[in-house]
């Protein structure tokens, strides 16, 4: 028997899925029933080595540079106390009480204090030490009085009654927690801090409005790996306030985090921001650069990684620091020796020789790379490890063994490096020596599956079978504890990471000893055994001399250590970490834990697939893990359960022995009051009142930069104007909201309450059959479509007398065979399952890989696989009639049936292709089926008066414009909302059916939580509903096919997948009917977009202000959230303008041409309404929004600003945009066949509508 020796080059993160949270922060409170879930292992970075360009330590200095940018204001200002209230202390007053006094200078000091000097104030900085004991004054004074109050507030006499009605009814200032909350961040108290912080947000509603108090608090969950936490927080301050001066931070901290979840459009948006932002920032511009080549190398794309590997290390030494470029060099040596495909530079400082393979230059110019790396590394032991690797594959096996050696005595608790080991011993036919190496791997990460499966071959190559078995079923246990539910990219290489968790031939060998039991039982129980076996091995210590340098916590605790294998922990050696040096979490009694890697095929050879970063990273050493986390969540407040065990209270932060006492501000029982006697007790109560009353701290809600214009839309254009003048641009924040005047968040709906029975969560689907022509233009069919969220039209299509034929897949081939078409490749299953790629466990996450190819192409393949699976049954339709003449009750009969069920089970997963997104939008291509579709009622057609698209002025493909989509049986349109929200008509030409699934749009909430704790992005990522989770949640869901020629309404907003039955072609595009459902919908979506990151192919503002131009609404509620959006962007418009002539620079005018695209932002992709900032980049000129320019340059001198309609025009359209009362002239324009479709309706009533005239025939279908 031949064996091969299987080493790993790919792995795969294993996050943890945090648990569904209440979508306020402020909700944390309430969240009693959220248990926390095993978090990530990330250090959080307290103490940066670089800023940036700006490497002062200077607090001053650096608070300047913040307090400029934040146009000079602080969230929390707070006033000196009374000093006359000191004054008038007894002199028999306790010593202690004059230790909680500051003074008024002190008090303004503290004014600049908050968060934002994250970075800038370090503790341990000698230029800090005055800043450092005024923090530990003011944490210690606060904690006094805190305490105090307690113990006042808790006295029962009947002479101290009024005394403590009189504290009581002095409620604390919320805003002294928030400053216990800064200090005690900015001191590295990061338990205390989080508790302040929690006990804010509960206390003060405009919470929201602090940005300072949102930024530290998301550092805070970042520190302690709460990941969706932080992304909720980071995600509220950058929707709020654009112009806070660290949201660099923030992105930085959000793309670490989508790297690590592997959504990596979003980690490259987030850094390209980080990147354009000048403001001070804990990482320089060259590591950021460093992050965005690691992203390229984690999704494959390894030349454009390495070209900007290669451009960091061509900068000047004074411009990148060492560490910097020993982690490029590291990298550019991983880069070498795993990918094949990838030619070696040209490097004349290599001696090649002539014999040399490409595959051997690339390993030589890989140990170059590496060897540089290590002189310059402080902490090689990842180069070290990379250098063993490649040492290995060239054969050289005693330099392979020194590299691992002091790979190991860089970190102990190595699993990949011990299996490297193992494996070289194992070809030096030392098993002993390999065993020993492999159960050290093995207890570090239970998870290994390369060390398992490398194990079991070790077995079975000495005939030790049982051991070997059970180590392929530790592989196939570790495969499913490691499988991740991310929503990555659809790229091919991700496609590789996710589907080659095992290899085939683990199956295989399994299969395989299980034959071998069957037909021998004696052959699992060989007494002959010349190694140790399992148990034996597992349970004695090593005693080869490079296994003693194991962490001893895993010797004593490997227990523990594989009860906590289905964690995970993000490597130290990250780049974000290794850059700049994070330390560990404050609790150090914890047991490094590694990643566990995703294994290669069984049949492997020493060619290398490539590898990522991140994904070798586990063969090293991690800092943190999860079992490191919970026990500083044991010696800390909980800070993921009940609100008031966490919120900041004085018996758990002051009094109790259970506090870290690196987080203790050192108050002693003796600095507490003593209550001897009344006559002290006023004097002190008053202090105590004048420190946490408002009368120290200001309301947040005070601050200037938070005050807005006063506005209403019974205000003309003028008032509006003057209005804005009152308010000082410099000093107010500039607000781009059209759902809210002060920015307030945008959060997904709660559900509907009471919640439904179970009976009631498969709602019949309205349908409606069209007898007439008259029938289809009549006003009831409108109406019955707008009441429902879903509806199904039969009929029309004939009625009609609509020409499907010219959207066959025939017709198309003739007319446009070269025609460029999207092209996704699924897996075929039932429509109420989504397995993972192994076809093991029930998921969310759908499996989509995307490419292009022709139509021509697509129907060669469409054609192909119906002739296919006419054959397929053929051939089961024989088999069946030869198994009727079989014995019912024979063996061969039963096992024939049992392989039927499987055969059908397993057939389901074959690969299909769906041909999607074919643009039908080019009147000259496509003019013929374009006119047979304006046979439709006007409120379904593509363009019409009807339709708020209409009035975008341009084409936005798959919208205003129609999309065909060409699928065989299996094809899958994920889970989905439209784009903002708006409805969509969907026609099925044939000649198969295809299943609907659809969601009404108060439940889409739900759903996005239930995505994130799938660890799938609601509007990124693919996903595909399970049915299951969804009745668990009270979700109803409508289900029903489609036959050739009926045409589904999908409501506004709501949530909806399909899946074809057959081969058929479905043409679809959106609609958006006037009501103030449509409109009110589409502006949150557009606000949530902004909130997520997620571009809104939609312009709202520029349709509102076209729709203002265009037509006259008779109905109320639509007209007065058009006319809010109209005052509130005409609003920003006027502060923006007033700020840029403030600043001395000149707008100049360039109005928009005729069907000219609405401009996006090239950096945040949000619509760029009036004001444009452009800048040359690249010898292009692009288009920045007003926040992205104020960060790039906080001057914009740089940028050219350009006016696309003046002051007067925007006024005059506001102005003459009115409500029109009078019944007869509803919504009139001069297009043909409008009167009914822009008579407004409300389509808000979820029940089935039934129509008024009897010609049209309704009923209700569910399948």
């Amino acid at each position: 028997m031949v064996t091969t020796i299987v080493e790993d080059v790919n792995k795969s993160f294993q996050p943890s899925t945090l648990h569904h949270h209440p979508h306020s922060l402020s909700h944390l409170q309430h969240s009693q029933n959220q248990q926390t879930s095993q978090s990530i292992s990330i250090q959080q970075q307290q103490q940066p080595q670089q800023f940036g360009n700006n490497n002062s330590n200077v607090i001053g200095n650096g608070m300047a540079n913040i307090s400029a940018n934040n146009n000079g204001q602080n969230q929390n200002q707070q006033t000196p106390p009374p000093q006359s209230q000191p004054s008038t202390a007894s002199p028999s007053s306790s010593s202690s009480f004059q230790m909680m006094q500051l003074t008024a200078e002190e008090w303004q000091e503290l004014n600049n204090v908050d968060s934002q000097l994250f970075g800038v104030f370090k503790p341990e900085d000698l230029n800090c030490q005055k800043l450092k004991s005024l923090l530990l004054k003011a944490i210690k004074c606060y904690d006094l009085a805190l305490l105090n109050r307690n113990l006042i507030g808790s006295k029962t006499n009947n002479n101290n009654d009024q005394r403590c009605c009189f504290i009581k009814s002095n409620q604390i200032d919320p805003n002294v927690f928030c400053r216990l909350g800064h200090y005690n961040f900015l001191l590295g108290n990061r338990v205390k801090a989080l508790s302040a912080y929690q006990r804010y947000l509960m206390t003060d509603k405009n919470y929201w409005k602090n940005s300072a108090a949102i930024f530290g608090l998301g550092l805070t969950y970042f520190h302690y790996n709460a990941f969706n936490w932080t992304i909720k927080a980071f995600k509220q301050l950058i929707y709020t306030d654009r112009q806070f001066s660290r949201t660099n931070e923030a992105h930085i901290r959000l793309a670490i985090i989508y790297k690590f979840f592997q959504h990596y459009n979003l980690a490259h948006k987030h850094f390209r921001i980080a990147l354009n932002d000048s403001n001070i920032c804990t990482l320089g511009k060259n590591e950021i650069k460093f992050h965005i080549a690691h992203v390229y190398e984690l999704e494959g794309k390894i030349k454009t990684a390495r070209e900007q590997y290669l451009s960091l290390l061509k900068q000047k030494d004074n411009i990148i620091s060492s560490s910097l470029r020993a982690d490029c060099l590291r990298q550019l040596g991983w880069i070498c020796y795993s990918n094949d495909t990838l030619p070696p530079l040209v490097d004349n400082s290599l001696q090649q020789q002539p014999k040399q393979s490409q595959q051997q230059q690339r390993y030589y110019q890989a140990i170059k790379y590496l060897n540089e790396s290590i002189e310059l590394d402080n902490d090689p032991y990842i180069a070290y490890y990379y250098l063993g690797r490649c040492y290995a594959c060239l054969n050289q096996v005693h330099d392979a063994f020194i590299s691992y050696r002091h790979s190991v005595e860089k970190t102990e608790a190595n699993s990949n490096t011990w299996c490297s080991i193992g494996i070289l011993y194992q070809k030096q036919n030392q098993p002993f020596d390999a065993l020993q190496a492999y159960i050290c791997s093995v207890q570090l990460n239970k998870n290994n599956i390369t060390a398992w499966i490398n194990l079991g071959l070790l077995y079975e190559t000495y005939q030790q079978y049982y051991d070997a078995f059970k180590c392929y079923l530790h592989a196939t246990r570790s495969t499913k504890e490691s499988k991740i539910s991310l929503s990555t990219t659809t790229t091919k290489s991700t496609a590789k990471t996710t589907t080659k968790l095992l290899p085939i031939g683990v199956i295989e060998r399994i299969k395989y000893l299980k034959s071998l039991s069957l037909h021998n039982n004696n052959i699992m129980s060989i007494s002959a055994q010349k190694l140790p076996s399992l148990e034996l091995a597992w349970n004695n210590s090593v005693d080869n001399d490079m296994a003693s340098k194991r962490h001893q916590s895993f010797v004593t605790n490997a227990t523990s250590t594989i009860a906590s294998s289905q964690s995970t922990t993000i490597d130290p050696n990250d780049p974000l970490i290794n850059t700049a040096k994070r330390p560990k979490l404050e609790n150090h009694n914890h047991h490094p834990h590694p990643h566990h890697p995703s294994v290669v095929p069984y049949n492997h050879t020493q060619q290398q697939q490539q590898v990522s970063y991140d994904n070798l990273k586990n063969s090293f050493q991690s800092t943190t893990t999860t079992s490191s986390i919970a026990q500083s969540k044991q010696q800390s407040p909980t800070f993921f359960q009940n609100k008031s065990k966490r919120s900041y209270s004085i018996d758990s932060d002051v009094m109790s022995n259970q506090t870290i006492s690196s987080d203790d501000s050192g108050i002693d029982s003796k600095d507490i009051y003593c209550h001897q006697t009344s006559q002290q007790q006023p004097n002190r109560e008053d202090a105590i009142i004048s420190i946490l009353s408002s009368t120290t701290t200001s309301d947040s809600s005070q601050d200037p930069s938070i005050r807005q214009p006063k506005l209403s839309i019974e205000m003309n254009a003028q008032q509006i104007i003057d209005e804005c003048k009152k308010y000082p641009t410099k000093t107010t924040r500039i607000i781009n909201s059209i759902t809210s005047d002060n920015g307030y968040p945008p959060y997904p709906p709660d559900p509907p309450y009471p919640p439904l029975p179970r009976e009631k969560l498969n709602p019949p689907t309205p349908s409606i059959y069209v007898e007439s022509k008259k029938e289809a233009f009549s006003p009831e069919l409108q109406q019955f479509c707008l009441s429902n969220h879903i509806a199904v039209i039969r009929g029309l299509s004939s009625v009609l007398k609509l020409d499907l034929g010219l959207f066959s897949t025939k017709t198309l081939v003739e007319s446009n065979s070269d025609h460029y078409i999207e092209v996704r490749r699924q897996y075929m299953q039932p429509s109420d399952e989504n397995w993972d790629p192994e076809h093991r466990d029930m998921v969310w996450y759908c499996e989509s890989q995307r490419s292009h190819t022709t139509i021509a192409r697509y129907g060669h393949y469409q054609a192909l696989s119906f002739s296919e699976s006419l054959k397929e049954d053929k051939e089961k339709n024989s088999s069946t009639t030869n198994s009727i003449f079989r014995d019912s009750d024979s063996d061969s009969n039963s096992t024939f049936c049992k392989n039927t069920k499987k055969h059908k089970k397993y057939s389901m997963f074959k690969p299909v292709k769906f041909g999607t997104n074919v643009d039908l939008s080019d009147p000259k291509k496509w003019k013929i089926q374009l006119q047979e579709l304006a046979k439709l009622p006007p409120f379904a057609r593509v363009s019409s008066a009807a339709n708020m698209l209409t009035h975008v002025g341009h084409t936005i493909l798959g919208m205003n414009s129609v999309q065909l989509y060409m699928k065989v049986p299996g094809c899958r349109t994920p889970g989905h909302q439209e784009n903002n929200n708006f409805c969509s008509v969907n026609i099925n030409i044939g000649p198969g059916d295809c299943e609907w699934f659809g969601v009404a749009p108060e439940y889409w909430g739900v759903i996005h939580h239930i995505c994130e704790r799938n660890n799938i992005n609601y509007l990124h990522g693919s996903w595909w509903p399970l049915l299951d989770d969804l009745y668990a949640e009270n979700v109803p869901v409508y289900r029903f096919v489609q036959k050739p020629g009926d045409i589904v309404w999908v409501g506004a907003g709501t949530v909806h997948w399909v899946q074809a039955i057959g081969w058929c072609n479905n043409i679809a595009w959106n609609v958006g009917p006037f009501t103030s459902l449509q409109y009110d919908l589409a502006i949150k979506r557009y606000e949530w977009n902004k909130h997520e990151n997620y571009k809104s192919i939609v312009p709202m503002i520029n349709l509102s202000w076209n729709i203002a131009r265009n037509v006259k609404i008779s109905d109320k509620s639509v007209f007065t959230m058009i006319k809010l959006t109209l005052m509130r962007s005409l609003k920003y418009s006027i502060m923006l303008a007033n700020f840029i002539d403030d600043i001395g620079h000149e707008i100049l005018l360039r109005q928009r041409d005729l069907q000219e695209p609405v401009h996006y932002c090239v950096v945040c992709d949000i619509e760029v309404f009036n004001i444009l900032f452009v800048k040359e980049i690249e010898r292009k000129h692009v288009v920045h929004c007003f926040y992205c320019a104020q960060k790039m340059q906080n001057n914009l001198n740089d940028f050219v600003i350009l006016e696309e309609y003046k002051l007067n025009d925007l006024t005059k359209v506001y102005d003459n945009f009115q409500l029109i009362t009078t019944p007869a002239a509803a919504v009139s324009t001069n297009l043909n066949n409008s009167t009914a479709t822009m008579t407004t309706t409300t389509a808000n009533n979820t029940s089935s509508p039934t129509t008024t005239t009897t010609s049209i025939n309704t009923n209700q279908t569910s399948s």
